[in-house]
């Protein structure tokens, strides 16, 4: 019975010491380059760990709330071919004294199984020394020094060498500016004659011998002559009788005339007129002969006889 029991523990102990070493080949080093330092110096704690080759190395994040260690940042290296890995620990120290840096979990996975660990083992804790700096009291305290000016270069005096540069460019554009103003010679403004007016028949009669000269009905563009023909009566009539016409429809323009005395009894042939005139604008009329005479001859004969019946 003694002796299988003894097997049981051989096997058990051979099991253990495969599993260890399928795991790591080598302990767990952690590489701590100085032996002390000062207050406030970064120290790079290197974690390396070995594995059997085509492994793949896990090494946690150290815990650094119970010491008074500062970790600054942390940079995890991948797993080599070779089962090599390593992870270098940027940490500092503000209190001076002897700082435990605490065990990290290292964690083996096969190239199979990237979930469950064959292996886990722990590194070992690490003591870092932090001092202040040495001070020998027996020397005299020499007092504060002042504040070193730093050397300057022709940079610094740039920003004022381009703003004297600035200035004088717009010196020089103001000197130009008032030397070519004064060899401009003074000219007196030439005394024109004002032109009398022309009255409303004057102005209108004169238009339509213009219109009429441009041979627009000739070439086809009815649509031109008729709404620069409306355009003269309008204004005509906005002279003449004090109506605003530019934006009165042919209605209203015909509704306002009616008040006018000696005019009401014109207002049918100017009605013909600028109604032709709106079919043509809108309507895409085309007139004969015949109808370009009659609006032509209806439109003189309103201007002459209202203004015969004003005069």
């Amino acid at each position: 019975m003694k002796a299988k029991i003894k097997v049981i523990f051989f096997l058990c102990f051979c099991f253990l010491l495969l599993n260890s070493s399928h795991g790591f080949g080598q302990d767990i080093k952690v590489v701590v380059p100085n032996k002390k330092y000062l207050v406030g110096d970064t120290i790079n704690v290197k974690i390396q760990a070995t594995a059997e080759a085509g492994s793949k190395i896990k090494i946690d994040s150290p815990i650094l709330k119970l010491s008074k260690l500062e970790l600054i940042n942390i940079i995890h290296g991948s797993t080599n071919p070779q089962g090599y890995a390593e992870t270098i620990c940027i940490i500092s120290g503000f209190d001076s004294g002897v700082f435990w840096f605490p065990p990290v979990r290292v964690s083996v996975f096969s190239s199979k199984d990237s979930e469950h660990p064959t292996s886990v083992k722990f590194s070992d804790s690490v003591p870092i020394y932090i001092s202040t700096m040495d001070v020998d009291l027996k020397k005299e305290i020499k007092p504060i020094k002042d504040i070193l000016e730093p050397e300057k270069s022709w940079l610094d005096y740039l920003p004022y060498i381009a703003g004297l540069v600035a200035l004088l460019l717009i010196a020089l554009v103001f000197y130009f500016v008032l030397k070519r103003k004064r060899k401009i010679p003074v000219v007196e403004a030439a005394v024109i004659p004002q032109q009398p007016l022309l009255s409303a028949k004057e102005e209108a009669m004169q238009a339509i011998q213009k219109l009429m000269a441009e041979n627009f009905l000739e070439k086809g563009e009815n649509k031109i002559y008729y709404t620069a023909l409306t355009d003269i009566l309008r204004r005509y009539i906005s002279r003449k009788f004090n109506i605003e016409t530019l934006e009165k429809t042919t209605a209203e323009i015909l509704s306002s005339l009616k008040e006018k005395e000696r005019v009401s009894e014109l207002t049918q042939s100017l009605k013909n007129t600028l109604e032709v005139a709106d079919l043509v604008k809108f309507a895409r009329l085309i007139p004969n002969e015949t109808t370009h005479e009659n609006t032509t001859h209806a439109t003189v004969d309103f201007i002459e006889k209202t203004s015969e019946s004003e005069e």
